[in-house]
């Protein structure tokens, strides 16, 4: 709750996030300071599903690492038909806004075990935190 930035740095596990993740979000974002129910109200009819998020005020990061090559994500002919990190995480996302969260592009960290790039990836990882939170990040 006193956060303004949560980062989530999750592997790919499986096409999703590992189940300590999951697991996480099932005990602790039932949390009535969390969220308000899904946000419609009988006396309201206007308000939508998934409006009743209380951490409007506060931001993510997805922070992803796969074996995955970025063109397993890009190309339409390839494994994830094109549709990127955020087509697939999509459950996650949408779990984010209904708690209210808005989100920061997300980061991927890729092909970490065939051809890792691990210089490369903390310095695109340090250039991301810098363009969104500054130099002191």
């Amino acid at each position: 709750l006193e956060a303004d930035v949560l980062i989530f740095q999750t592997p790919g596990w499986w096409m999703t996030t590992p189940w300590q993740l999951i697991k996480y979000e099932d005990d602790v974002f039932v949390s009535p300071e969390l969220c308000g129910g899904d946000g419609r109200t009988r006396s309201d009819p206007e308000k939508k599903y998934g409006s009743g998020g209380f951490l409007t005020n506060k931001r993510y990061v997805l922070s992803t690492t796969w074996n995955a090559p970025l063109e397993a994500f890009t190309d339409p002919h390839q494994f994830f038909e094109g549709k990127g990190l955020d087509g697939l995480f999509m459950p996650f996302h949408k779990t984010m806004q209904f708690l209210g969260l808005k989100a920061y592009p997300s980061f991927m960290v890729n092909d970490v075990f065939k051809h890792p790039t691990i210089e490369a990836d903390f310095k695109r990882w340090e250039a991301y935190l810098t363009e969104h939170f500054g130099q002191n990040a």
